[in-house]
């Protein structure tokens, strides 16, 4: 596409047209010149001619300009020498300018009826006219701002969610997002553009969210750690193979007092970064070259336990974004 400069007095009024614009440059000039050649080099009437605009203060300026440059017009046409350069211009190459007089004091009389309409306007127009076609209310609301509509459907969202979930889930929801409104500041692009995914699929995900599944692991690992805490203590303070660089004295003491404390209670709805330390994973990657790693039934329990837990949780995540989006 090559890029020539704008001049409204000799662009061709067929065909298509792209006009880029800056603001400052006209805009406004050039369309309400364009407007008057269509009505008197084309001969259009105001039923024939549309212009969409971005906002009301827009059209209603438009609508103004083009009224005050018609009457300039006649009066130029009453009056010869009395137009500027670029309505002369326009003028100058008519025909008949008695023709011209007349179709434009008749234009006058009938503007109110001259389609100048934001986006929105237009398309509420066109709805309107064909409301059989579009199945659209004859009388529907047109609503240009969604905030507190979006407002509304999620608080009725949240409210029917917290009714069937459990105590965990509820105390879950809350961590995630405090109140209705940071639910939807998060959902903000997935609501704006309809075209993201949420991946993983949702519907997968939602197979693998058991909170009840993993409130009877968690069970399960209170009693495993009641049971083998002496073993495992005994195991990271002790263990030649591993580098106690990372695994010292004081490292091991807090992921054991981490431990006592998260399973002193109930499931909790994030895990200390200290556990870590109890993974096979991290003492095999902390043992010495050519020592063996120390094992324990406890290491494998609490890893398969951390990475259920990381699962549901996030499977839990996307499955209510998903039913919120889609609510």
């Amino acid at each position: 596409m090559t890029a020539r400069r704008l001049d409204p007095l000799r662009l061709p009024l067929r065909g298509h047209r792209l006009i880029e614009a800056s603001a400052g440059t006209g805009k406004t000039y050039t369309l309400v010149t364009l407007y008057l050649r269509l009505l008197l080099e084309a001969g259009l009437d105001v039923a024939d001619i549309l212009v969409v605009t971005f906002t009301n203060a827009a059209t209603e300026e438009l609508r103004g300009r083009i009224r005050r440059r018609i009457c300039e017009a006649v009066d130029a046409l009453d009056t010869p020498g009395a137009a500027d350069a670029s309505l002369a211009a326009i003028l100058d190459g008519l025909p008949d300018r008695r023709a011209a007089r007349r179709h434009l004091v008749d234009i006058l009389t009938r503007l109110d009826e001259a389609a100048v309409y934001t986006i929105h306007g237009f398309c509420q127009r066109l709805l309107r006219e064909n409301a059989f076609e579009s199945r659209v209310a004859f009388e529907a609301e047109f609503v240009s701002d969604e905030s507190e509509l979006r407002r509304t459907v999620i608080a009725d969202f949240w409210r029917r969610q917290t009714e069937s979930m459990s105590i965990l889930e509820a105390r879950w929801l809350r961590r995630q997002w405090r109140t209705p409104l940071d639910l939807l500041e998060a959902l903000g692009p997935l609501v704006r553009d309809e075209r993201i995914q949420i991946l993983p699929d949702p519907a997968a995900m939602a197979q693998t969210v058991d909170f009840a599944a993993l409130a009877e692991a968690f069970e399960a690992l209170k009693g495993a750690w009641c049971a083998d805490r002496e073993a495992v203590v005994q195991i990271l303070e002790t263990s030649s193979g591993l580098n106690r660089r990372s695994y010292t004295r004081p490292v091991v003491q807090r992921a054991v007092a981490a431990m006592d404390e998260m399973l002193s209670g109930d499931l909790p709805l994030s895990l200390p970064d200290e556990l870590e330390r109890f993974t096979p994973a991290l003492l095999k990657a902390q043992t010495r070259a050519g020592e063996a790693a120390p094992t324990h039934p406890f290491f494998h329990r609490w890893a398969a336990f951390a990475e259920t837990f990381d699962r549901t949780l996030k499977a839990r995540r996307i499955t209510l974004l998903a039913a919120a989006r889609d609510f």
